[in-house]
C-alpha cells in the first residue's frame, strides 16, 4: 500500500475534518474552509483534525580530532518510513489582522523504516583514508526491524496579515514549534573489521527481535515566517516558509547490548521548512485538501556525556544531530 492510500486510510479512521500543512491563519475576511468555526464579538475561533503520511530520516554522528582535524568516527541513520501522522489544530482570530495558532500531532504507528549504524575505527586512530562519501567504514550493521516509536510535534504561532492585493493575501509568522522522536533497533546482521583499514572480515547477526540500541530526538525551535494564500470562493491555495538560526536539540542514545548511554546537547543550529495546500469546495459545506510539508535541520554539531559500567566522561564537540522530513496530507473538511 503507498503513501497515498495510506494517508487515504488514516483519515477515515480519525473522521478528519480540517487537514492542512499551513500553520498560519485563514486569510482575513475569509471563512475557513476546513474547519469548525463561531464568530462572536470580533474575536473567530476555528478547531480542525488531519491525517497523513511522513517520510525521513534522523541522523546521529560521533567526531573525533586527531593532530586538530575533524574526522567521523560513526554515524547512524534512523529511518522515518510510512509512518502515519494525525493531530488537531486550533485558533482565535483577534480582529482581522492577528490570529493565534495551535497545532498538535502525533504518530499513529512504528513505520517500517531500518536503521544503519557504520563505523570508521583504524588502529592507527586516524580515519585519513577515508572517502569523502564516507564508503570506506570499517564496521557496519543493519538493523530492518526498526521503528519509529514517537513522534510528537507541537507547533504554536502568531500570524498578522501584512499586505492584500486582491485574491492574494501575505502574512507574517513568528512562533515556536517543538518536535520529539524516539526509535527502537532490533535484531539486524554486521559486517565488521578484525583488520586495519577496513577489511570487513567477520560478519553475524543479532538475536531476532532483541533490542540493540534505542534513539531520542528532541528539538525546540522558535522561528519567523512568511505566508502567503491565493483565494477563491471555491478553490484557494496556501503556502507558507519559515526559517530559524536558533534551533536547540538533545539526543539520546542507548547502546542496549553495550550497557552505554551517549547523551547530546546542541544549539544555534539551523532550520528551514516549507509547506503547500491546496483546498476545494466540492459542495456546499464540504472541502477536500491536499497538502505537503518539508523541513530540515541539517547537522548540529554538540558536546556529549557518556555513561557506563565504568563510570561517564565528557566530549566536547563529539557528537551531531540532523533530521530531514516530508510529509503528505490528504482528508475532507466541512464547514458550518
Amino acid at each position: 500500500m503507498g503513501w497515498f492510500s495510506r494517508a487515504v486510510a488514516a483519515c477515515g479512521v480519525v473522521a478528519v475534518l480540517a487537514p492542512t500543512v499551513l500553520r498560519a491563519a485563514p486569510p482575513a475576511g475569509q471563512r475557513d474552509p476546513v474547519a469548525i468555526k463561531t464568530t462572536a464579538g470580533g474575536v473567530t475561533f476555528s478547531l480542525g483534525a488531519f491525517a497523513g503520511v511522513a517520510e525521513g530520516t534522523g541522523t546521529e554522528t560521533a567526531f573525533y580530532y586527531p593532530y586538530g582535524k575533524k574526522f567521523k568516527l560513526s554515524e547512524l541513520t534512523w529511518d522515518i518510513k510510512d509512518v502515519a501522522m494525525a493531530g488537531a489544530r486550533g485558533s482565535v482570530g483577534l480582529g482581522k489582522r492577528f490570529r493565534l495558532n495551535l497545532e498538535v500531532s502525533s504518530a499513529l504507528n512504528g513505520g517500517s523504516g531500518q536503521m544503519v549504524d557504520r563505523d570508521w575505527n583504524y588502529t592507527d586512530g586516524v580515519s585519513a583514508f577515508m572517502t569523502p562519501d564516507g564508503s570506506n567504514w570499517s564496521d557496519e550493521s543493519r538493523h530492518p526491524d526498526t521503528t519509529l516509536d514517537k513522534r510528537i510535534i507541537v507547533d504554536q504561532s502568531l500570524s498578522a496579515q501584512a499586505v492584500q492585493w486582491g485574491s492574494l493575501q501575505v502574512h507574517g509568522l513568528v512562533g515556536f514549534k517543538s518536535e520529539t522522536l524516539k526509535w527502537s533497533a532490533r535484531g539486524g546482521t554486521f559486517l565488521y573489521s578484525t583488520e586495519d583499514y577496513g577489511s570487513r572480515d567477520f560478519s553475524g547477526s543479532f538475536a531476532p527481535g532483541r533490542e540493540v540500541i534505542n534513539y531520542e530526538q528532541r528539538f525546540s525551535i522558535p522561528y519567523l515566517g512568511v505566508a502567503a494564500g491565493w483565494v477563491r470562493p471555491a478553490f484557494q491555495v496556501l503556502a507558507n516558509v519559515r526559517f530559524s538560526p536558533a534551533v536547540f536539540a538533545q539526543d539520546i542514545d542507548n547502546h542496549v547490548l553495550r550497557g552505554v548511554r551517549f547523551e547530546g546537547q546542541f544549539a544555534m543550529g539551523t532550520y528551514v521548512g516549507v509547506g503547500l495546500n491546496a483546498t476545494w469546495m466540492v459542495a456546499k459545506h464540504w472541502s477536500a485538501v491536499l497538502g505537503v510539508e518539508y523541513q530540515t535541520i541539517p547537522q548540529i554539531t554538540g558536546n556529549v556525556t557518556i555513561t557506563g559500567a565504568e563510570g561517564s566522561g565528557y566530549l566536547g564537540d563529539a557528537g551531531g544531530i540532523a533530521l530531514n522530513t516530508l510529509s503528505y496530507t490528504v482528508g475532507v473538511g466541512y464547514r458550518f
